[in-house]
């Protein structure tokens, strides 16, 4: 932003012309696929500050990202409810009945988080 600033007091310009160059400026290195993939990755929002045409190449990596966030998320969930159902099988005086359930939730649980895992394993190779 300072070398805007500069610039402008240099050509005559305003701050005003300083600061919207160097907005643009910041946005040609913030809007690219590789930082939207990074920012979808990680869960964050988008506000939708990318002008066209770098917005379709952010949008796209941040679609990307989200959709890896998204399977990340399901896979942690899943993980969680198997270490609680594991947990709950191990409990003194569970019913033989209850045990049976329990048995079956964490046989559902691991094929979930084994199909998760490798939707995960596909879909990183394919960044």
């Amino acid at each position: 932003m300072r070398s805007a600033w500069r610039t402008a007091a240099r050509a005559g310009r305003s701050i005003a012309w300083a600061s919207a160059a160097g907005r643009n400026e910041g946005l040609k290195s913030f809007c690219t696929y590789d930082r939207g993939y990074r920012l979808g990755r990680g869960g964050n929002a988008y506000s939708g500050v990318c002008p066209e045409p770098a917005a379709t190449d952010f949008v796209a990596g941040y679609q990307r990202g989200r959709e890896l966030y998204g399977m990340q998320k399901r896979l942690d969930e899943v993980n969680a409810d198997i270490k609680k159902t594991k947990a709950g099988l191990s409990e003194p005086g569970v019913s033989p009945r209850t045990r049976g359930q329990l048995a079956e939730r964490l046989e559902d649980l691991s094929r979930e988080a084994q199909q998760l895992e490798q939707q995960l394993a596909r879909a990183q190779s394919r960044r």
